[in-house]
């Protein structure tokens, strides 16, 4: 069976052989050794968004759209879990799969708002007028 340093240089010499970066190569496999002793610090992410229409009952259109959200360890492949919201699939708020590793959170442009164009929502301002001194 090879060692770690053997099988790290068979790791190289088929970089080279494709053309790819040794330095980038080599952190990569610094950060990542497969090592249950050195776990993976999982702070490289790669993220995986599908935006689709929503649909009402019977498959009619709903205003806005659904972003389902995964987000994964660019270096060792482990799935994130989002926490503290509930499982399911709601038009009207962000709920997570049965296993809690994809967002399902309901989108819709600003000009969609009910209150769009009349402000920041919740913001107030005391200003009387526009004008610059």
């Amino acid at each position: 069976m090879p060692t770690r340093s053997e099988r790290l240089a068979d790791v190289a010499r088929n970089l080279r052989a494709a053309g790819l970066n040794l330095r980038a190569a080599g952190r990569l496999l610094r950060r990542y050794t497969g090592d249950p002793d050195r776990p993976c610090p999982h702070d490289r992410y790669v993220v995986d968004l599908d935006v689709r229409p929503l649909a009402g009952p019977g498959g009619r259109p709903v205003p806005g759209s659904l972003a389902e959200l995964r987000i994964a360890c660019a270096d060792c492949r482990e799935q994130f879990r989002f926490t503290g919201l509930p499982v399911g699939l709601d038009s009207a708020r962000p709920m997570v799969s049965p296993d809690h590793t994809e967002l399902r959170a309901p989108i819709r442009p600003a000009s969609q708002d009910p209150d769009y164009g009349l402000g920041h929502p919740g913001a107030m301002t005391d200003r009387q007028d526009d004008t610059v001194e």
